[in-house]
């Protein structure tokens, strides 16, 4: 099971063969899941597009709960020493996935600062 990014998600709806590759060959629609911030950003986007719809209403969503806010915040002051910053809304995705035990895959290079197991797939 995997966690993909908002990149991804967008890229795998437009029918991005290298994306559909990636997720299909290596993990099937039911091994992928997002978070509830990758599902609020596709909210925002979806526009009554029914690719979004109904892909929202077939995948597994985890939440943003105490345990990844806990993580969230380890890894912001982590990265604070560091001198490195990573968007919130990023931030919150790598901990849900990194609190949940799950690989992150994703499109942005900006989480190459976050210790976890994320895969950072180049375009």
């Amino acid at each position: 099971m995997a966690i993909i990014d908002t990149n991804v998600v967008i890229e795998y709806l437009r029918g991005n063969a290298k994306i559909a590759n990636i997720v299909d060959s290596n993990l099937g629609r039911e091994g992928i899941s997002i978070t509830t911030v990758t599902r609020y950003e596709l909210l925002q986007r979806a526009n009554k597009d029914q690719s979004i719809i109904s892909f929202l209403s077939e995948i597994n969503v985890y939440g943003f709960d105490k345990r990844a806010s806990d993580k969230a915040a380890e890894v912001w002051h982590r990265l604070k020493a560091k001198g490195k910053a990573v968007d919130d809304l990023d931030l919150f995705i790598a901990s849900i996935a990194i609190s949940n035990g799950e690989k992150l895959i994703t499109l942005d290079n900006d989480f190459r600062h976050i210790e976890g197991d994320i895969e950072i797939i180049k375009r």
